[in-house]
């Protein structure tokens, strides 16, 4: 008998010292945390070719035309590459080579493409055309050439301006022209207020339009060339580079905070992040604003060209005759690396380091959601997040984080839908129960 006690406490004690020192495999227990790491790649279009280099700046991937690069339109996982013929070609970004090649009836004649999920919008002297891989459709033609087309980048809106100076609205979900708006000649147009506010530049005067109607909300009688804006952010920025006034206004009253001389008549100006503006001299000063705040100056000390002026997180990329110079602005830091050729589109995108599939490329399921709040106010946060639990609770809701310049910012989402039209289908309905029209659809990557 105590044979059998002394084998069985030992058989215990042995399963127990198993049981301890056994090592947990991913995925054997339900709510273990995998940290997954994320590298960045870059995705370089010049006039040549178009290449893929990881991090350290290594080349992983690269594809050589056999035509000249004019401009490169992106639209998810697709890449529209004009060339200089007006020949426009269909890539796609995950298999890294050709899909398709477009055959006009009617060729564009302005560089500029609208593009939605199914095709693309173009102009051909006199008419708006739609087209996809088997279809040629007009939805506009006037008795006058269009010069320019802008998509508004959060409604289904695009407008047109003809040679005599008319503005174009027109909804390109119905196929209709909303409105037709004598402006005259636009040196510059943005969308302000999640794309629902028209920030218009014309000869002597800036224009605050509708985005639907045109109808105009506010009207300045200066001399600008340039326009800047941010997504939600009400500030904007107009700038003259004839005298080099930059003037800061409140996007809530239409009313001038403060004046900027730049010095540098050549300098590159933009927006980024919804809130920093960035004054980059030809000889590569870089002047760092946080709405109407300067933060710093920056010498990079390298004569820049304009082809490339970028910002990820606290990285700003720029490009030199022969160079692309990332500059931190956290560790205020530079590096570079060699890059003769002319850039036509620069873009980052993340891999995920922790999956065995050695092949690049992004995270492979894109969905969309819908940004209803960006708040910087943790409380505040809290409040919101209860009132949209309580009012949506069918809804996936999650919150992410990112800090700007030492700021913390919190976006808040709702909603994960396969497809842009169920994502809009939401929006709508949000729309019809009280929220703002500047609720954003945004698209997102989720990994398996």
């Amino acid at each position: 008998m105590k044979k059998v006690k002394i084998f069985f406490l030992i058989l215990i004690s042995f399963t127990i010292f198993i049981s301890c020192n056994k090592k947990v495999s991913v995925g054997e227990k339900k709510g273990l945390k995998v940290e997954k790491t994320l590298d960045y790649y870059y995705l370089i279009v010049s006039d040549k070719d178009m290449e893929i280099y990881d991090e350290k700046i290594k080349l992983k991937k690269e594809y050589p035309f056999d035509f000249k690069v004019k401009k490169v339109f992106v639209y998810g996982e697709k890449i529209y590459i004009l060339s200089e013929e007006n020949n426009l070609y269909l890539f796609n970004r995950n298999l890294f080579s050709p899909k398709f090649s477009f055959v006009f009836k009617e060729k564009p004649t302005i560089d500029e493409l609208a593009l939605i999920s199914k095709g693309f919008y173009y102009i051909s002297k006199n008419s708006f055309i739609f087209k996809d891989k088997n279809r040629e459709v007009k939805v506009v033609s006037i008795d006058t050439s269009f010069l320019n087309l802008w998509k508004n980048p959060f409604h289904n809106f695009v407008y047109l301006l003809d040679e005599r100076g008319f503005l174009y609205s027109i909804d390109i979900v119905r196929k209709i022209l909303v409105r037709r708006l004598y402006i005259g000649n636009i040196k510059d147009l943005k969308f302000s207020k999640y794309g629902t506010r028209l920030i218009i530049v014309v000869e002597n005067a800036l224009y605050v339009v509708d985005y639907e109607s045109l109808n105009i909300i506010d009207r300045k009688e200066d001399v600008f060339t340039n326009a800047m804006t941010f997504q939600t952010n009400p500030l904007f920025y107009l700038y003259s580079s004839y005298d080099g006034r930059l003037l800061i206004f409140d996007g809530l009253k239409y009313s001038q905070l403060e004046k900027i001389n730049v010095k540098d008549k050549k300098s590159i100006l933009n927006t980024f992040q919804d809130s920093l503006l960035l004054i980059c001299s030809s000889n590569g000063k870089v002047d760092i604003f946080k709405n109407d705040r300067r933060l710093k100056e920056v010498n990079l000390k390298n004569k820049v060209t304009g082809e490339l002026f970028y910002v990820n997180d606290s990285k700003i990329f720029l490009k030199s005759s022969d160079e692309i110079l990332i500059y931190d602005m956290l560790k205020d830091s530079l590096k570079s690396f060699k890059y003769p050729k002319s850039i036509k589109y620069f873009e980052i995108f993340l891999k995920d380091t922790s999956s065995q599939n050695e092949k690049i490329d992004t995270i492979k399921n894109d969905y969309y959601t819908i940004q209803i709040f960006s708040l910087t106010n943790e409380v505040a946060l809290s409040g919101e997040i209860e009132r949209l639990k309580e009012k949506n609770p069918l809804d996936t809701l999650f919150v992410t984080d990112t800090i700007i310049l030492d700021k913390k910012i919190f976006r808040i989402f709702l909603g994960i839908y396969s497809s842009f039209d169920q994502a809009e289908i939401k929006r709508d309905e949000l729309i019809k129960k009280g929220y703002g029209r500047d609720i954003l659809i945004r698209k997102i990557k989720i990994n398996d």
